[in-house]
Parts: C-alpha cells; structure tokens; sequence
C-alpha cells in the first residue's frame, strides 16, 4: 500500500484529503460513524471489506 493519508474529521465524517485521487484508486474515501459502527466506502476499484 502506498503513503498513509492525513484524515481530517468533518461532523462525524472522516475524510481523506485527495478524496478524488483516494476514489480514483480505490482508497476509503470517507468513514461514517454512527452507533459505534463504521461504514466504510471504497471507490470504484476498490475491494470490498
């Protein structure tokens, strides 16, 4: 895997700075937290996990 990527919270959001790079690749492009579970979405070459 390459770099790790800064991840910046925005509301109960996490965010990967080059969002459109990260969806590109298939990176987790945001993860939604919501009753202590964590939805994670992958771009369109990513793996589901």
């Amino acid at each position: 895997m390459g770099s790790q990527q800064n991840l910046f919270t925005v509301g109960s959001k996490v965010w990967v700075p080059d969002a459109a790079d990260a969806w590109e690749e298939g990176e987790v492009v945001a993860l939604e937290g919501g009753g202590g579970q964590l939805t994670v979405r992958l771009g369109n070459g990513g793996k589901g996990q």
